[in-house]
């Protein structure tokens, strides 16, 4: 003779096996759910009169102009506690860039490169400590390396050639920089201290240019034209198992890896102008951040 289940028991089965069918599901939901990256970014735009920061949600939501004023503002990146932005501006020097520091909510701020030498697009070394950008000194464009509150600007390359756009390694102790010493763009790597150069790229029909490190330090995006367009492209850190990343017609250039190094922001003319794009780190799922009738450039997660 079968036995009836208590009422209590019943419920009891009834809210156990929902439980394992919620529970299956997230395990579902969360193996096959697209990441989705997270941060804010910042980045350049043009407000209608000059270049401007701003920064958004890494969806593409709630942007917000951090500066304001008649000169251009260029080349925002973050510092690795996300609580400053370092960029450069010509709004003391008319057509003379320098390096500023300033609170990630636009407050505070200050000049950190000495006045009479033009300073363009900074990058915080991953320990917070330095800074690094290209210095037009003495009649030629070179990497410098300087403290993040300012001081004395350490000079790292010395070829008559320009030098420009250094990235650090997540170790901070290498950089890698853009070159027209071999007479046309390539991408090099190089000690902070100076020593041991080495070549990247080696395409003497096109440029190879603005590399940046994954986090991990095992990989580098950058921007070549070597197919007949500008895209991006991804190497091995010593420069083996070059690729791209991006096949479409319109431009695609200045790219940076999220902080979990699973997403790849880049500036795209796909759409027309100058709009941000966002694409997994292997390529694939491109999609458009911004849409708006001026120009986006140089982000920055």
């Amino acid at each position: 003779m079968m036995r009836k289940l208590h009422p209590n028991a019943k419920t009891a089965w009834t809210l156990i096996f929902s439980t394992l069918i919620a529970s299956a599901f997230l395990v579902v939901l969360l193996t096959f759910a697209q990441p989705q990256p997270t941060s804010s970014l910042v980045y350049a735009a043009d407000d209608g009169t000059d270049m401007e920061i701003f920064v958004m949600d890494a969806d593409g939501s709630n942007h917000l102009q951090l500066t304001d004023n008649f000169a251009d503002d260029w080349g925002a990146v973050w510092t690795p506690d996300r609580d400053h932005i370092v960029f450069h501006s010509d709004r003391d020097e008319a057509g003379i860039f320098g390096i500023y520091l300033m609170a990630a909510d636009g407050s505070d701020v200050r000049r950190i490169s000495p006045y009479g030498a033009s300073a363009r697009f900074p990058t915080v070394s991953p320990d917070g400590n330095w800074i690094a950008f290209h210095a037009f000194v003495n009649g030629n464009w070179d990497i410098y390396v300087m403290a993040l509150n300012g001081g004395c600007m350490h000079r790292v390359t010395y070829d008559n050639a320009a030098d420009y756009a250094a990235s650090w390694s997540p170790s901070s102790d290498q950089l890698a920089f853009h070159s027209l010493r071999n007479g046309v763009e390539d991408i090099y790597l190089i000690n902070v201290d100076g020593s041991g150069l080495n070549r990247l790229t080696y395409f003497s029909n096109s440029i190879d240019t603005w590399p940046q490190w994954s986090p991990d330090g095992e990989q580098i995006i950058f921007h070549s034209e070597r197919n007949g367009n500008s895209d991006i492209y991804i190497m091995d850190a010593d420069g083996s198992n070059q690729r791209p990343l991006t096949t479409h017609t319109g431009l695609d250039r200045v790219a940076s890896f999220s902080p979990d190094g699973n997403s790849i922001v880049f500036r795209s003319e796909r759409s027309g102008n100058s709009e941000l794009w966002v694409m997994d780190a292997d390529g694939s799922q491109p999609r458009r951040l911004t849409e708006t009738t001026g120009d986006e450039q140089y982000p920055d997660w």
